[in-house]
């Protein structure tokens, strides 16, 4: 009895679902007419780049400058002193 109840009831019940309430927004239409342009491209001109042999890099930052002489001396008062702190 109760299997035919609840098979009633549900028969009777609306199977539609309930939806939120639609916002329909109509939009108007308007002619677009523009002149396109075309891309504008620059060439760069690509400079010589220098021709390395390995090895090169060392000899100009650190073998050479060691072998250059020192043109202006040293301030003592001027130079900072690095002490370890404890």
């Amino acid at each position: 009895m109760t299997l035919l109840l609840i098979t009633l009831f549900n028969a009777q019940a609306d199977d539609t679902p309930a939806y939120a309430p639609v916002t329909i927004i109509d939009f108007e239409d308007q002619d677009v007419n523009i002149d396109i342009d075309k891309p504008h491209i620059t060439f760069i001109k690509e400079s010589k780049r220098p021709e390395l042999k390995p090895g090169d890099l060392i000899e100009m930052f650190i073998v050479e400058p060691t072998k250059r002489p020192m043109t202006s001396t040293i301030n003592p008062d001027e130079t900072p002193v690095i002490t370890e702190e404890k």
